[in-house]
């Protein structure tokens, strides 16, 4: 079970449309899991993953994807497990 508390700002909470947990796209990109609803800036739980997705945790392929109106591409932000 992955553990995870975020905060995003710097940005207005109704800009966010997404939180989630993705692939980079070396690994074939695409989310993983959805952290938070639209509008959340710091959303915390916990996600049962995988064992291949605790792998690419692990080694560091996996990212934090902020989706943001207004742009084409997710802000991200690579994972680095405790």
């Amino acid at each position: 079970m992955l553990e995870y508390t975020v905060r995003v700002a710097g940005i207005d909470a109704r800009a966010v449309h997404a939180i989630s947990l993705s692939r980079d796209s070396a690994s074939g990109g695409g989310v993983v899991s959805r952290l938070s609803r639209v509008g959340v800036l710091a959303p915390r739980g916990s996600v049962r993953l995988a064992e291949a997705e605790r792998s690419e945790l692990a080694a560091g392929t996996l990212w934090l994807s902020v989706f943001v109106e207004g742009r084409r591409v997710p802000v991200r932000a690579r994972v680095q497990p405790d």
